[in-house]
């Protein structure tokens, strides 16, 4: 492993966050994957519109790599990545396993059970009992693979989840970290549910130890409303995941009250489940989100000062840097700007047309795309490169 001093202080919390967000960056979304693919294949049939001498093997060659050109401008991905990825290294690189949790869900439920505690609520039920529905949330995810279809139902998961040790005193952290929902099989759930009341004790201890259980021994959920009762059991997974919130940022609490209250909100609701302390273990995991939010808190610090440094950064909000959470789709093809120079087209001759145009006003011709506008400024800022170099041999 090479190791190397990135120093301290805000840009060594940036690059953090930085290779923190990257690692645990989400999948590129359908849209913008779709969109890149269409941008690299509106620039390859341009290229290649009337020519008759270029070999099939040549097209397709220029045609994978505009899109893998277009689509690594969205993910930063190297090249040395896709091409393990093509050739069967796969895509892979990191030593844990991460989970992407809808924490938004919970979030709504809390602050909808706030609303109905407090009066503010005006579904009509008594007062102490929840809303109808609040509850158990009012989304629901599908995934399909392999001919299957599976259903995250996470708000019923937790709160329909088994009340036998290990699993009922399980925090919400504990649970997307430790769980595994697994559909129904064959095997008979009384047979499973003795041989763990059984071995309740020793289950008990393994599991404080070590997340490996050899019985892998499957519980249904507590409640039969749950909508998978009937095709899914609950059971210990054999390592330990690392949960991904989705949702609105949890916010650094030292800079408003209400910042605090939003991070203590969801430090509660993450892992104090009854009770109104924290384990070592939990305690541990609240202060690495602490060091994380400043990492946060230290990128857009950052972020803010490098735009202000630019020579446009006072003038033109149109050229700032965005920030890593920004995204954009309109500036897709901007990827393709390197394809440029995979389809070796002659400079020269596109600068003397240009000007030609740009003199001759009669015969000027407005951009048609993008690629259009690419080449023009290229163009332009050729011949002010020779017009400066003509004025030094002038001088």
């Amino acid at each position: 492993m090479d190791i190397k001093f990135i120093g301290s202080g805000a840009a060594a919390k940036a690059l953090t966050y930085y290779v923190s967000d990257y690692i645990t960056k989400n999948e590129l979304q359908v849209h913008v994957g779709l969109q890149a693919i269409r941008a690299a294949m509106d620039s390859h049939r341009k290229h290649f519109m009337g020519d008759v001498e270029a070999s099939s093997t040549v097209c397709e060659r220029n045609l994978l790599t505009k899109a893998v050109n277009a689509m690594m401008g969205r993910r930063k991905v190297s090249h040395q990545q896709v091409m393990s990825y093509l050739i069967g290294g796969g895509d892979y690189y990191t030593s844990h396993e991460f989970h992407t949790i809808q924490f938004y869900e919970f979030i709504d439920i809390v602050l909808l059970h706030e609303l109905h505690i407090d009066g503010d609520c005006d579904c009509g039920a008594q007062a102490g009992a929840d809303c109808p529905g609040n509850v158990c949330g009012s989304m629901c995810m599908a995934h399909a693979s392999d001919d299957t279809l599976s259903v995250v139902l996470e708000p019923l998961d937790y709160t329909m989840h088994p009340t036998m040790a290990p699993f009922e005193e399980m925090c919400l952290w504990q649970f997307w970290e430790q769980m595994q929902k697994v559909k129904r099989t064959g095997s008979n759930t009384d047979m499973a549910l003795e041989k763990h009341t059984v071995h309740e004790n020793d289950a008990t201890g393994s599991a404080a130890k070590h997340p490996a259980y050899s019985c892998r021994f499957r519980v249904p959920f507590a409640d039969p409303m749950h909508l998978q009762f009937s095709t899914h059991k609950l059971c210990m997974c054999n390592t330990f995941v690392m949960p991904i919130l989705l949702g609105e940022s949890i916010p650094l609490p030292r800079k408003v009250d209400w910042h605090m209250e939003e991070f203590c909100r969801a430090m509660l609701l993450l892992f104090s489940f009854d009770a109104y302390h924290f384990g070592a273990s939990a305690s541990s995991i609240i202060s690495n989100f602490l060091i994380e939010l400043e990492c946060r808190d230290a990128r857009d610090v950052v972020w803010d000062e490098y735009n202000k440094k630019t020579p446009w950064g006072k003038d033109s909000s149109d050229f700032r840097v965005q920030k890593a959470s920004g995204f954009d789709v309109e500036l897709l093809k901007e990827a393709l700007i390197l394809d440029l120079d995979l389809d070796q087209t002659d400079q020269c001759e596109s600068e003397s047309q240009l000007s030609g145009d740009l003199d001759d006003q009669s015969g000027a011709v407005l951009p048609q795309d993008e690629l259009d506008i690419i080449a023009m400024l290229r163009a332009l800022h050729g011949n002010l490169k020779r017009h400066e170099h003509s004025n030094t041999f002038d001088g």
